[in-house]
């Protein structure tokens, strides 16, 4: 299990401290001196030195407000048509990062996986995962194609990904789990051209 480190004294951060965050760090500094840094040095848990911080006069916590879903269908679409663009370009960097925010934004039912609502979803992994072959990071590939099938990608369409998944594979010499998709390709094409 992770544990917090006892804070002993002050302790400096790398990261950028901005906004509202920067003038509530710069009141907590100011109030935590002499006496009350030594105190707050003593405390060994993370609870007890945020009451302590919180509990400072004249220092009031920051405003913490919760950010609406960036999840939007419209959106993610046009992510997904721009990503679509790149990819005809042969752009596959910019594709596969359209694809991403495509993917941010597309509305899913995490807890249920097969809900057909998904199928948005699993199309725009299926689409990142090919700019991901094109591009030549094909572990990122495979997980895409994994993820596209987990959501719902439509089983007609399924021969497309599991030969780019061979692809991926043959590429990142797995000729086992390679062999094992074009095989499943073979048999959902066979089983596509005969039902649709």
């Amino acid at each position: 299990a992770y544990e917090i480190p006892r804070v002993t004294g002050v302790q400096t951060c790398d990261l950028p401290i901005c906004g509202e965050l920067a003038l509530y760090h710069g009141k907590v500094k100011k109030a935590v001196t002499g006496d009350k840094l030594k105190q707050f040095g003593s405390l060994s848990r993370v609870e007890e030195q945020t009451k302590f911080v919180l509990g400072l006069p004249g220092v009031e916590g920051p405003q913490i407000e919760v950010s609406t879903s960036i999840r939007n269908l419209e959106k993610a679409k046009e992510y997904k048509e721009t990503g679509n663009d790149f990819f005809r370009r042969n752009m596959f960097q910019d594709a596969f990062k359209n694809y991403t925010l495509a993917i941010q934004h597309c509305p899913v039912n995490e807890a249920a996986p097969e809900d057909p609502g998904n199928k948005d979803y699993s199309i725009m992994f299926a689409n990142r995962s090919a700019a991901f072959d094109k591009s030549g990071l094909y572990e990122a590939c495979i997980h895409d194609i994994d993820r596209a099938l987990k959501f719902g990608y439509p089983r007609q369409l399924w021969y497309k990904i599991y030969k780019r998944k061979g692809h991926a594979c043959i590429k990142m010499r797995q000729y086992i789990v390679a062999r094992a998709a074009r095989s499943e390709e073979r048999r959902v094409g066979k089983e596509c051209r005969s039902r649709w």
